[in-house]
């Protein structure tokens, strides 16, 4: 796929340190299976915590028919779990602002 001109370029997994955790979901169908692998392979070896999810007989973003499939909407449901999950996680972390320093929050808007 040099379609586009532009240099080969691999990510080594050093540059990969740091990264949020990652959900990476692909299908056994998928036409980028093996770079999803390589990516949980990578990620991994960064340090980076991942979950790879591979779906049964499902397809490249099989999730857009979550209207027709059962199992692209469990899938949608576990996204938007570790979403949840590592989003919390990420903001019990961070410092809290005293009660003097917090924002205020806008008053709610009357209409007459």
């Amino acid at each position: 796929m040099r379609w586009h001109g532009a240099e080969r370029t691999v990510p080594e997994a050093k540059d990969l340190a740091g990264l949020a955790p990652m959900l990476i979901q692909a299908g056994d169908q998928e036409l980028m299976l093996a770079d999803a692998e390589l990516l949980a392979t990578r990620v991994q070896a960064a340090g980076v915590a991942r979950t790879l999810a591979v779906q049964v007989a499902r397809w490249h973003v099989f999730h857009l028919q979550a209207v027709y499939l059962a199992s692209a909407r469990a899938t949608l449901r576990t996204m938007v779990g570790f979403v949840h999950a590592h989003a919390n996680a990420h903001a019990s972390a961070l410092p809290q602002p005293a009660a003097a320093d917090a924002p205020e929050r806008p008053s709610a808007a009357v209409t007459a």
